[in-house]
């Protein structure tokens, strides 16, 4: 099955995205959830630049990469990648989203160094995405939603939404994602439409 290594007793080996499921997907610890499932993922995905900053000088993010918006300007994304529930709690834990949100804002307010395959340099963050194999409670859900002005372009996703992405990788690699109804589509679908009385 490939070479397996040894890095603070958690073995790192191929994982193959189509055999996946939520069972094996929340036995894994944050190496191998970050190593195995996350960066492959983002690679197959075929986004830009994926870098595996975790370490002593990440800075708040576990993993970096860049896309486009529609009109070709660079983002700049960073991931936090935990294996834990993300519960919204007083005391700092791994869990906590507070401190999540807290080294989150670090990193937003200032550049990081990104070695990158086209460049190396420091750039500023765009947005995070925090990424959990576990589940993430109704209460902290609505905290970032009800503090979107403080926490500006942030997205969530649990164990059972990875699942989802895993799922539909080949969709998301050819960008043919259907948007559900009340998307930005269908709203400017409706505007365009005239009014008839």
């Amino acid at each position: 099955m490939g070479k397996c290594l040894k890095k603070n007793n958690s073995v790192l080996e191929k994982i193959d995205l189509n055999k996946i499921n939520i069972d094996k997907l929340k036995k894994l610890d944050e190496t191998q959830l970050r190593k195995n499932i996350i960066i492959p993922l983002l690679n197959y995905i075929e986004v830009q630049n994926v870098v595996d900053m975790h370490g002593s000088r990440e800075e708040g993010i576990d993993i970096y990469f860049e896309t486009f918006d529609i009109f070709g300007d660079k983002l700049r994304w960073g991931v936090q990648v935990k294996t834990v529930n993300l519960i919204l709690g007083s005391r700092p834990s791994k869990g906590n989203l507070l401190t999540i949100l807290n080294q989150i804002k670090m990193a937003f307010s200032k550049k990081i160094r990104v070695n990158t395959s086209d460049r190396s340099g420091e750039v500023y963050i765009d947005g995070f995405y925090i990424i959990t194999s576990g589940r993430i409670t109704d209460l902290a859900i609505k905290y970032i939603n009800d503090n979107r002005n403080q926490y500006p372009n942030i997205h969530l996703i649990d164990g059972c939404r990875l699942m989802e992405i895993i799922k539909n990788k080949d969709s998301l690699k050819q960008r043919k994602v259907e948007f559900p109804i009340g998307s930005p589509k269908v709203l400017l679908d409706n505007i365009r439409r005239p009014i008839r009385y």
